[in-house]
């Protein structure tokens, strides 16, 4: 299934089309389909989840200039 949106995303950025991805998954799966490197990321969902961070602090940029992702790593754990 992550692969399917990934693809999608992709898709829809190559479409020129301005495409936000969200990762929920704790072991980031997306991201690092994206091509994120998600240890090298200083907010994820995460932060953004508890309020420490907003959302639009939480985007990084992809290859494609037109697809941009809120990445998550494995303390999304900590809040569910």
């Amino acid at each position: 299934m992550v692969d399917f949106l990934i693809y999608l995303a992709a898709s829809l950025a190559a479409s020129e089309r301005r495409t936000l991805l969200v990762d929920c998954d704790p072991q980031g799966n997306a991201t690092t389909g994206i091509g994120i490197d998600k240890n090298a990321v200083e907010k994820t969902l995460y932060h953004g989840l508890l309020g420490r961070a907003g959302a639009s602090s939480l985007i990084v940029d992809s290859e494609i200039p037109t697809l941009k992702m809120i990445p998550a790593d494995v303390e999304l754990i900590g809040f569910e």
